[in-house]
């Protein structure tokens, strides 16, 4: 298993990242849709 590490220290474990395009499609283990939304918002 792999995980992320964000700028703040933050991790989130994850089993597959794929290019899709110009994006990245990840796979998470574990979030609900809406941690997910609070670690890839920016409220700027």
């Amino acid at each position: 298993m792999s995980k992320i590490i964000f700028n703040d220290a933050t991790e989130i474990s994850v089993q597959q990242v794929q290019p899709d395009g110009d994006n990245l499609r990840i796979l998470t283990v574990g979030n609900t849709p809406e941690q997910l939304r609070v670690l890839f918002s920016d409220p700027g």
